[in-house]
């Protein structure tokens, strides 16, 4: 298991190097930033209403 997350991170790594994904990552930064904090909302007043 220890391997595949090895190979699976440098994976990640190599591709976020690139110049055109990180261009692309850059300008979708704000709204993928939102997004989980809207997530994050969510799951907690989810959590805060089930109790």
């Amino acid at each position: 298991m220890l391997s595949v997350n090895i190979v699976w991170y440098s994976l990640v790594v190599c591709a976020f190097s690139l110049k055109p994904v990180t261009r692309v990552y850059q300008k979708a930064k704000r709204w993928i930033g939102y997004l989980t904090g809207a997530l994050f909302v969510a799951l907690g007043v989810r959590l805060a209403l089930e109790r």
